[in-house]
């Protein structure tokens, strides 16, 4: 065989092996399995297993952000998530409180992404009805 068709034959063989690794790079993306449940409008998932709401847009940023990973979605159920978790169904939670269920479990839990205040209304009454008038709180 000529020097030549060797350094064609060589330079073919390289090019296929990159290209060959390449798909095998894209292939061997790190799959993560997100857990969630019905909880608008923080997390929902859609008929067609899609999430929605503030999951969909931090999944949207983390996939955005590492080519390497690929995310997908398991629907659970509030009663049911941590017994799905127990058995290996998803690696994770989002929007979830340690106190929630979690504290007897071997789980690494992240510094707080979302704080939140929920303000409970109600419907304005005179003092001694249901709320003592040092508890209310008037809304201008």
């Amino acid at each position: 065989m000529s020097l030549p068709h060797r350094l064609n034959r060589t330079l073919a063989l390289v090019i296929a092996a990159l290209l060959l690794g390449g798909i095998t790079a894209a292939q061997a993306k790190t799959v993560i399995t997100v857990g969630a449940y019905h909880f608008p409008p923080v997390a929902e998932v859609s008929e067609d297993r899609q999430p929605q709401g503030l999951l969909a847009d931090l999944i949207q940023g983390l996939e955005a952000a590492h080519d390497d990973i690929d995310i997908q979605i398991f629907h659970t159920s509030p009663k049911r998530r941590h017994l799905d978790f127990d058995a290996g169904l998803y690696d994770v939670m989002f929007f979830e409180s340690p106190n929630w269920g979690w504290t007897n479990r071997d789980i690494t839990v992240s510094r707080p992404i979302l704080t939140d205040e929920d303000f409970y209304i109600a419907l304005r009454k005179p003092a001694g009805t249901w709320i003592s008038s040092k508890t209310s709180a008037t809304v201008n």
